[in-house]
């Protein structure tokens, strides 16, 4: 029963509508108390969105201090000297003492927090989240025989928050553009781009894969038609994810759906009866948050669903330079002769390039040239 107190108890953290979750972040032994919300809400404003990411990363940063070392003690002295706390909100002492009490359940939630309001992230911000929940995830094997609840909690955390790391992923696959007809230093900037030969330029990077090895920790189906779409030199087919995507998050739904009515079962036992309603409620704010996520992963899956479809569009005749493009890097990567000969019928019906620059780019193929394959890509007109 301590137990499940302690799990409702976290929940409470949910419970201050108007301002949020409240959160802290530390550096050089000082400490900035804020409500999550309140303080997104704040940065948009006033059109400062890009230290929405920078106060991201921070927290994470520290989190990995906590999980590492535990909380610091400055900050302790908040909850163990009365003089130091005395004019803070009492929601903030109660996030102390989650901490120390119980760091994995309480910096999940506040995970979640921010994987409900985060729009836009970089590989390094994705490399950070990918190891806190591996680190979340390893631990709660711990509760699996003392605290099944806890278990069973931190495994639905997990599984929003890997949906929301294979969601990013892809998305940023399927915006990956050419890195051809850039100047170096533009395309030495971008995270991801694809390169004449098929090959994805980022996509090998210590980062990239570390992502992709901690979503095999918990989605190892995924993590393989990563590795294989990375191998390939076709352009991204949505439809090997779109659907089991779909899925995952139908299921995640199902499983926050499940959680809310394990745990309303503990309101048929006395030590509950009187807080279930309110513990209830609050519990129902956190399925929320957690519904939300999905919402917001659901609506960039349908994007993405959208834009697949256009290029797909665009591939059989609507978009004629990207075709033209397209067939120019199929005929670099191809390995005979026959292929490169039926690319170049196709790119001749197109009409868009020289027969002086077709008669090049057969050459180019089959000697591999991929310098004038990019030099002929840079004579294609822009879409």
């Amino acid at each position: 029963m301590k137990d499940m107190k302690l799990i409702m108890e976290s929940w409470r953290r949910y419970s201050a509508p108007s301002s949020g979750i409240p959160m802290m972040i530390f550096e050089n032994d000082k400490v900035e108390f804020f409500y999550l919300e309140e303080k997104i809400s704040l940065l948009k404003e006033s059109n400062r969105d890009s230290e929405i990411e920078v106060l991201f990363e921070k927290w994470l940063d520290q989190s990995e201090i906590i999980l590492e070392i535990g909380v610091p003690e400055f900050i302790k002295k908040f909850v163990s000297d009365e003089t130091s706390g005395k004019e803070m909100d009492t929601e903030f002492i109660t996030m102390i003492k989650d901490l120390i009490e119980n760091p994995y359940l309480t910096l999940s939630i506040q995970l979640w927090g921010f994987l409900q309001k985060i729009k836009n992230v970089s590989i390094p911000i994705l490399v950070k989240v990918a190891n806190m929940v591996s680190k979340i995830n390893a631990k709660r094997e711990s509760f699996k025989e003392k605290n099944p609840l806890l278990y069973k909690v931190l495994a639905m955390i997990v599984k929003v928050a890997v949906i929301f790391l294979i969601v990013y992923v892809v998305k940023m696959l399927m915006s990956s553009g050419l890195c051809e007809g850039r100047v170096m230093e533009e395309a030495l900037l971008l995270e991801l781009c694809r390169m004449p030969d098929g090959s994805i330029k980022g996509a090998d990077s210590e980062g990239f894969q570390q992502i992709i090895g901690k979503i095999a920790e918990t989605e190892p189906e995924f993590a393989q038609k990563l590795g294989q779409m990375l191998k390939s030199e076709q352009v991204f087919d949505y439809n090997k994810f779109g659907p089991t995507i779909k899925k995952t998050i139908t299921d995640a739904y199902n499983d926050i759906d499940w959680l809310k009515s394990k745990i309303n079962r503990f309101g048929q036992y006395p030590d509950f009866a009187a807080e279930t309603a309110k513990d209830m409620s609050k519990l129902d704010k956190f399925g929320e948050v957690g519904r939300e996520i999905l919402d917001n992963v659901s609506k960039t899956v349908e994007s993405m669903g959208d834009t697949a479809a256009t290029t797909v569009t665009q591939t059989q005749g609507g978009n004629v330079p990207m075709q033209a493009k397209n067939l120019l890097m199929g005929m670099l990567k191809s390995d005979s002769s026959e292929k490169i000969a039926q690319l170049a019928n196709s790119l001749k019906d197109l009409n868009i390039i020289s027969p002086e620059d077709l008669e090049r780019a057969i050459r180019a193929g089959n000697m591999n040239d991929g310098r004038t394959i990019i030099d002929i890509m840079k004579t294609v007109p822009a879409p």
